[in-house]
């Protein structure tokens, strides 16, 4: 008990050391190393059938990443910058509706130069299609905001109409035409011809004097 007790001891002892000996049964052990570099056994000369076991620490987290890319590739194609040069801008787009055509120009861009970069460089069918698709989106809702951010232009008695009564209480062109949307009709009255008559005539809507008193 006395001895197993002391070899028990001597064996814990060896561990925490990170150092134990073991008897081996081959005697044409040189060395070994595992596949992860933790455990290494080395042969001992002239030491009978002992082999050294050296327990290494295991590499952290850190140094993998840090080993990750030992080498860094070449820096990509002129293409490929341009494209994200026009992608940052286009996150750079203000809150506007001129803000809305900046971002879809830049996209639009932005995507041309990776097609070509997928095209012409890379050779890779999948990113010019990807690309190519997001083209065509970004093409039409850009045709679709221009055509919103159109000049909107009246006649030349509603302009009068919309620059002395409604441009001085900040109402839009767009909101303007929302209101003629709901316009029933323009009538030309003739001299001496009566339009409405007070008490009388029933009032279900908002009519104005285009021209004459």
């Amino acid at each position: 008990m006395l001895f197993l007790s002391a070899l028990a001891i001597g064996v814990i002892t060896s561990l925490q050391n990170g150092t134990v000996e073991l008897t081996a049964t081959d005697s044409d052990i040189a060395s070994t190393t595992t596949d992860m570099g933790l455990i290494e056994t080395s042969r001992v000369p002239d030491s009978g059938d002992f082999v050294n076991v050296t327990i290494q620490e295991r590499p952290s987290m850190w140094d993998l990443y840090l080993n990750h890319c030992p080498r860094w590739r070449p820096i990509n194609h002129i293409f490929f910058q341009v494209s994200n040069v026009f992608f940052l801008l286009s996150f750079l787009a203000p809150h506007t509706p001129s803000g809305l055509i900046w971002l879809r120009v830049a996209l639009i861009l932005g995507c041309t130069f990776s097609g070509l970069w997928a095209w012409s460089i890379e050779c890779y069918l999948d990113a010019v299609l990807w690309n190519s698709a997001f083209i065509i989106i970004n093409f039409v809702y850009f045709a679709v905001q221009f055509y919103l951010m159109r000049p909107i232009k009246f006649h030349k008695e509603i302009e009068e109409v919309y620059v002395a009564l409604f441009k001085p209480l900040r109402v839009s062109r767009r909101q303007f035409r929302r209101v003629l949307m709901c316009m029933r009709n323009v009538r030309h009255l003739k001299c001496h011809e009566l339009y409405a008559h007070e008490k009388v005539t029933k009032v279900d809507s908002l009519s104005l004097v285009l021209s004459g008193k």
